[in-house]
């Protein structure tokens, strides 16, 4: 799982905008609300392969922000907040847990070790 962690957080988790809907297959997309209570969306990274890594993205998107975080993939609506991660098909629908609470630990420490390199000037290197 470890090295699985790892591989989940690299690269960046920033918002791109990138041509599409919510709707493109394998994209992972945050949703904000916009001005005027209406959402929008942001690509945080293309060719997401699971669920799991899209989930592993918002997680750092919410560790780097301070503050709970909604996504989508696939169709599905992931829930990131301090206290899990979760997942369902509506808004309003059943919500079930992405991470086991000790592999969220090994994702978690694993974005906070790249978010610690990069503090340090260490991008790249």
């Amino acid at each position: 799982m470890k090295r699985l962690a790892i591989a989940l957080v690299l690269g960046s988790a920033a918002c791109s905008p990138v041509a599409g809907t919510a709707s493109a297959a394998d994209v992972c997309w945050r949703v904000s609300d916009a001005e005027g209570g209406a959402a929008r969306n942001e690509a945080v990274a293309v060719d997401i392969p699971n669920l799991e890594t899209c989930a592993a993205r918002l997680e750092a998107v919410r560790m780097m922000e301070g503050r709970p975080v909604t996504g989508l993939y696939n169709g599905h609506f992931i829930f990131v907040t301090q206290a899990s991660v979760l997942s369902a098909q509506t808004l309003d629908g059943t919500r079930f847990r992405v991470f086991e609470p000790e592999d969220r630990k090994e994702i978690q420490a694993g974005i906070q070790a790249l978010m610690d390199h990069e503090a340090a000037g260490k991008v790249g290197s």
